[in-house]
């Protein structure tokens, strides 16, 4: 009985979203979301991703929405890597929200996925298959600004989704190995590659990862995508006076996602202001350099 209330539901998925009916589709996803079971194959022409309807699957909020997750910062890193040869390294991959559509677009780019979750790395496994990518390598890693073993805790019954899976200090987790992006990157020829793109999503260790990575941070064309919230800001590691001085020692500005550049002061008051809102959305490290030779010229307005 289950896989027929499955195969119909799939069925309806397949015919909304391709006759574009978002909005009558919702009712559909009301009725059937505590009805069936998955994973149901949402095809978005360009790439297919698995979705669960389970309350918790971070890939929920796209079979409820029949949309891809994140679109508007997909378009844009579409926008900077443009027609060039790309490196894209997506730290937190989770699903492949973002390695799966970015691997089929630019198919001559190289990705690189971690994530120390071993459930959410098994998803990914099976979106690559899917979408028969070949340009897409991973790893089940935790990124840090060392080497070394932690534990790492992704029982989701402990977070509202799956996508806050994240380390923690409790032995009823398990060990996962964590690296420095220079060191574990280090025989990686970035000459090669026009442009080198960062996703960094991994749950208040952004700065960590970036401590991790100043070799890497000498190649002008780098761009790094990052989440600030309020676990970056109380995460041990983290000191806004470390940071902003960082920042101007490796020459990077604070962009948002319309490439506009920010006042890191007042950017980092609204975490410490909002304390209700534990995240306060996706910015961009540059360059300001590369910045004012390349990025700030890039048409906003061009469709992909």
């Amino acid at each position: 009985m289950q896989k027929v209330i499955d195969f119909i539901f799939q069925k309806i998925i397949d015919f909304f979203l391709k006759n574009n009916l978002k909005l009558i589709y919702r009712i559909f996803f009301l009725i059937f979301k505590k009805i069936t079971k998955g994973p149901f194959v949402i095809n978005f022409k360009e790439y297919k991703f698995l979705a669960y309807p389970q309350k918790k699957s971070l890939s929920r909020w796209m079979l409820k929405n029949l949309k891809p997750w994140d679109l508007f910062q997909l378009k844009l890193i579409y926008k900077i890597i443009g027609s060039d040869k790309a490196l894209f390294v997506d730290c937190g991959a989770n699903y492949g929200a973002y390695a799966v559509p970015i691997s089929k677009k630019f198919i001559n780019s190289d990705i690189l996925c971690f994530d120390a979750s071993k459930k959410v790395l098994s998803h990914l496994k099976k979106n690559i298959k899917l979408n028969n990518i070949r340009n897409v390598k991973f790893y089940n890693l935790g990124i840090s600004n060392q080497n070394k073993f932690d534990f790492f805790d992704d029982s989701v019954s402990n977070y509202k989704n799956s996508g806050e899976y994240s380390f923690k200090k409790r032995h009823l987790s398990y060990k996962v190995r964590t690296v420095s992006l220079d060191k574990f990157l280090n025989n990686i020829n970035f000459k090669t590659y026009k442009k080198i793109v960062f996703k960094l999503d991994i749950e208040g260790y952004e700065f960590s990862a970036l401590l991790g990575m100043k070799k890497i941070l000498n190649e002008k064309n780098v761009i790094v995508f990052l989440e600030l919230s309020e676990m970056l800001v109380k995460n041990p590691l983290f000191s806004y006076n470390d940071f902003s001085e960082f920042l101007v020692k490796k020459n990077l500005i604070m962009l948002d996602l319309n490439l506009n550049v920010m006042n890191l002061k007042k950017t980092f008051m609204k975490i410490y202001l909002l304390n209700k809102k534990k995240t306060i959305g996706d910015y961009i490290l540059v360059n300001k350099f590369y910045y004012n030779k390349e990025i700030k010229f890039i048409n906003k307005n061009e469709n992909f």
